[in-house]
C-alpha cells in the first residue's frame, strides 16, 4: 500500500487520482499540494533518494484508497463490501485525508 510521504491511498482519493489518470493530472494540475505529491515540484521525492516519477509508478501500479478497496474488498470481489465506513468523509464514511506537507 502507498502510504507516508505520498500522502496516503486516502488523499489520492480526496483528490481524484487513480491509476489511471494519475499522468495526465501530474502534467495537468495547477494544485501545489498535488503537485508536490507527485513530484511535479520540490525536492521530497530526491530527499527521500527516489527520482521524482517514483510517485507516478508507484500510484499507477497500486491505485489510490478506492482503487484498492475495490480490487480487494468491494463488491466484484467474493467479500462484496460496499464501501460505507471505508469511504470518504465527504461521501459518508470516516476517512479524513490530512494535507499533504
Amino acid at each position: 500500500m502507498f502510504v507516508g510521504p505520498s500522502g496516503s491511498p486516502w488523499l489520492l482519493t480526496k483528490k481524484g487520482i487513480t491509476a489511471e489518470n494519475v499522468e495526465q493530472v501530474a502534467k495537468e494540475t495547477k494544485d501545489p499540494e498535488v503537485q508536490r505529491m507527485l513530484g511535479v515540484t520540490g525536492t521530497l521525492w530526491s530527499n527521500l533518494g527516489l527520482d521524482k516519477d517514483a510517485p507516478i509508478r508507484i500510484i499507477k501500479m497500486v491505485g489510490n484508497y478506492g482503487n484498492i478497496f475495490d480490487r480487494n474488498l468491494g463488491t466484484n470481489t467474493p467479500l462484496r463490501l460496499e464501501r460505507g465506513y471505508n469511504n470518504q468523509w465527504n461521501k459518508g464514511g470516516l476517512i479524513y485525508a490530512p494535507p499533504f506537507r
